[in-house]
Formats: C-alpha cells, structure tokens, sequence
C-alpha cells in the first residue's frame, strides 16, 4: 500500500468502524470520516477507492467491503450456533441433575442442606452493589440525552468502564447537548453522528466544540442561559442528588441490617 503502514492503521480503524453499523455499511463522506478518524481527507479517500478494498452501494452514497462482510457473517453464524449449543447442554445437565437427586436421597437430603445454609455462608457487598447502581442510574441520565440510540451493550461498556462522577456525567450530558446543534450532527437527519460507545471511548467530551452554522436553540447547555434553562439544569441537579440521597439510604441500611 502506497501510504505505507499509516494507510493500514486507516484501513482497519475504517473496519472498526462499519462493524459498529447496523448493516456494516458507511456513508462516502470522506470529510467526515476524516474528521472522526483524525487523519487527512485525500488519504481516506485514496484508501477506500484506490486498492480495492471497498465496494459501493447502487447509489454510490454508501461502501462496505465484502470480505468484511463475508467475516461478519461467519462470524454470527458460529456465534448463534455456540449458543445453540450452550442451550441444549445446559438443558441435558439440569436433566441429568434432576435424575440424580430424583434417585438420590442423600443428594436431596444435602441439596437441601445447602440450601438452608447458604444465606449465612456470604454476605452481599451491599456498598460495591448500591455504587453499580449509581453508575447505571448516571449511564441511563447519560443515554436518555444522547440523540442516537445504538449499540446499547457497547455503550454501557464504555461508561462502565469510566466510572463517571456525577460531575463528569453532568459534563458529558452538557457536551452532547452543545454537539447536537452543531452542523455534523445536524446533516442528514443525525446520520454522521458518532455511535454512542465510540463517542465515551474517544472521549468526546473533551473536544473542542463542533461548529454551528446557525445560533443555538434555547436548550439546557448553551453558553448563555435563560431562566427556563437555569429551571432545567436545577431539575436535573436535583434528580441526581435524589440518586446520591437514594444511595445512602441503602447504604445506611445495610449497615443497620448488619
């Protein structure tokens, strides 16, 4: 390849990124992937029409790539026969279980035995528990603001992975808020925005602010606010202080149950 290993780094981040799509296709904007890729314009395009590697749609506005495609496929047909497979296993070891303890009064007297200890044996991290929930609380706040909706699994992934304060959940809810009216994530009816997971992995909220080719509506985060703004943020502050309040209590309960 002409460009050297800089055109294969471009060449499998473009992979990476139609795997994220729902029919593993993207769009022939080659500014855009650009811009998401951070690498020249020129260089993306010469990758995906210059070797090869890409085919296109009828209507040339989106390409894929076969072999990909091709992956892809096998790769969910063997994923879904594993499972298959996992299902009637699973299914012939709770028979045979069953079997065994129906014939066993030893084992039925044991299981039950068990049973009856097992709540004294161990005792539920009632902090580590309540702190997960904070943290899917903060990711749902997070995933009701961001205007696309995919790839909820990956995207949980990722936030769980940051372990967000409140103060930086509250951040990335403002930068959505501020990328949403900008020109790239308006065009196309909100088709070059980025996916969910890719958008936390990235870290996108410490980009500089996406340009606007028109002012901003009135909305929570803009840079000047109204007092129906101001009335919005402080509802949303209230909300997650009634998850912390929320979170304390439980944990305040544990202690006492303990």
């Amino acid at each position: 390849m002409k460009l050297g290993t800089e055109g294969y780094g471009i060449y499998f981040m473009i992979l990476e990124r139609l795997r994220e799509e729902p029919d593993y296709t993207s769009v022939k904007d080659y500014n855009v992937l650009a811009f998401d890729l951070r690498v020249g314009t020129d260089k993306v395009k010469s990758v995906v029409e210059d070797f090869g590697l890409f085919d296109f749609t009828d209507d040339c506005k989106r390409f894929y790539s076969k072999s990909f495609l091709n992956r892809m496929a096998l790769m969910n047909n063997q994923n879904e026969k594993r499972r298959e497979a996992g299902r009637k296993g699973a299914a012939t070891r709770w028979q045979c279980h069953g079997n065994a303890i129906e014939n066993n009064s030893n084992a039925m007297a044991m299981l039950s035995k068990n049973i009856a200890t097992k709540p004294n044996q161990t005792k539920p991290n009632k902090t580590k528990q309540s702190s997960s929930v904070l943290i899917l609380e903060r990711f749902a706040l997070f995933w009701n603001s961001y205007p696309r909706k995919v790839g909820t699994g990956k995207a949980r992934e990722a936030f769980l992975k940051l372990q967000p304060s409140q103060e930086l959940t509250e951040r990335m809810i403002r930068a959505v808020a501020v990328a949403e009216q900008s020109d790239q994530w308006q065009k196309d009816n909100g088709q070059f925005i980025p996916n969910p997971a890719t958008w936390l992995n990235q870290r996108r909220w410490e980009d500089e602010p996406l340009t606007h080719s028109k002012p901003m509506k009135g909305k929570l985060y803009e840079c000047t606010t109204n007092d129906e703004d101001e009335r919005i943020l402080r509802e949303q502050q209230a909300e997650i202080e009634q998850l912390e309040l929320s979170d304390k209590t439980r944990n305040t309960d544990g202690m006492l149950e303990a």
